[in-house]
Parts: C-alpha cells; sequence; structure tokens
C-alpha cells in the first residue's frame, strides 16, 4: 500500500533542496560538487534525525524558517558521524541515495586543504 514512498519517481516534481560546499562549491581538484535533494526526502532526513536526538542534522531547515543554513568547518566531522549512524540503521533504500552523497560531501569537505563549510539552502 504504501510501497510508492521507496519510489524516487514519486519525488521528482518536488522541490529541491540544495547543499552545496562554502565558499564555493569546488573540491580539492576543481570539480563542482552539491547535492539535490527533494524536500519530502530532507523531511524524512530530519525526522529521523530528531528521533535518534542527532543534533546537528536535526537542525536541518524543513520550513520556511531559513534561507539556507550552514555547518561550519568545525562541525564537518560530527556531521560525518550523524551521517554515519543513519546510514547504518536505515533500511531506506531511498534515503539512501540521498544520506550517500551527503555524506560524500563532507567528506570532501573535512579533506580539503583549505577547508570548507557545508550549506544547505532551501527551496523557498
Amino acid at each position: 500500500m504504501f510501497a510508492d514512498r521507496f519510489d524516487g519517481a514519486r519525488y521528482v516534481n518536488d522541490v529541491s533542496y540544495l547543499i552545496r560546499l562554502q565558499p564555493n562549491s569546488l573540491d580539492e581538484k576543481g570539480l563542482k560538487r552539491e547535492v539535490c535533494v527533494p524536500e519530502r526526502l530532507m523531511h524524512r532526513l530530519v525526522y529521523l534525525a530528531v528521533a535518534y536526538e542527532l543534533p546537528l542534522l536535526s537542525r536541518l531547515p524543513v520550513a520556511e524558517d531559513y534561507e539556507e543554513w550552514t555547518y561550519p568547518e568545525a562541525q564537518a566531522v560530527s556531521l560525518e558521524r550523524e551521517l554515519a549512524f543513519l546510514l547504518q540503521r536505515v533500511s531506506d533504500p531511498l534515503l539512501t541515495t540521498v544520506l550517500r552523497p551527503f555524506t560524500t560531501l563532507v567528506t570532501v569537505a573535512i579533506r580539503h586543504p583549505h577547508g570548507r563549510s557545508i550549506v544547505v539552502e532551501t527551496p523557498y
């Protein structure tokens, strides 16, 4: 009955959040690194983070409260740990398609020689 919740086609027309590096979206090799997340999948991620009491991910904006949310470079390692925690526990195949690239982006921020913050831009 709810199988369509795991079908990516259901979310194709959602507005998307953009997760990117700051001050620019380029990694150490000059490649652009961004992740687009459909709005309802972002809500799924945030509500799981709230349920598991993950302090950084639970602060992601899910309403029109903010235009963007920034995780400073100093929080990147903790953010990576929270994402890894969810990846180990979530069996939702569609959500893992969001968690993996988000985790990769955070890892790029951590390893960048000049450091990078992670910015989440809301679609509003």
